[in-house]
């Protein structure tokens, strides 16, 4: 409370704007986060599913909202629900290894969205930042493709480096020379 007197120069236009909404855009906004989740759950389910780990549609949504809930509403909250969706993991089979993994691959995956949106809204804008800021955003974008592949296909990296290639047995992968 003493915050809120202390600091009441900073809320005294909040009425004035809470009360100047346009409250079809907030309903277009809330839509447009609930969307937001099915994809980034079942881009996890498919880097688990990658791992070797079946994890079900609605559990792992479940998990994608919970996990995303606790990053927006804690302090230190990013730590928090990489913890609880790494633990959520395990539970779901993963080793530490694939949960860890799937973690970094999933935000190597949804991180690549982020230039790309900056990238499309630079071209569509145009303007006087044009020439410094595509190629930029574009060198970004770019390297996050190329992390979220990595990511994705994990084998082909390690292959790659160890000179081996993966040969898919039906229920696992295992390396040959």
């Amino acid at each position: 409370m003493y915050f809120f007197a202390r600091e009441r120069d900073l809320f005294s236009g909040f009425g004035s704007t809470m009360s100047s909404l346009e409250w079809s855009w907030v309903g277009l906004a809330f839509a447009a986060e609930l969307a937001s989740v099915p994809p980034l759950a079942e881009a996890q389910r498919i880097v688990l599913r990658a791992g070797g780990v079946e994890a079900g549609r609605l559990r792992m949504n479940l998990v994608t909202l919970a996990s995303n809930a606790i990053a927006v509403s804690v302090p230190a909250g990013v730590a928090v629900a990489e913890g609880y969706s790494f633990n959520r993991y395990r539970r779901f089979g993963a080793d530490a290894a694939v949960a860890a993994w799937s973690e970094l691959a999933s935000g190597a995956i949804a991180f690549c969205a982020l230039p790309g949106v900056a990238l499309a809204g630079a071209v569509i804008a145009g303007g006087g930042a044009e020439p410094i800021l595509l190629p930029i955003l574009a060198a970004v974008f770019a390297g996050s493709a190329g992390a979220a592949i990595v990511f994705r296909y994990p084998l082909l990296l390690v292959g790659g480096w160890t000179g081996c290639r993966p040969t898919w047995d039906g229920s696992g992968t295992y390396w040959t020379g």
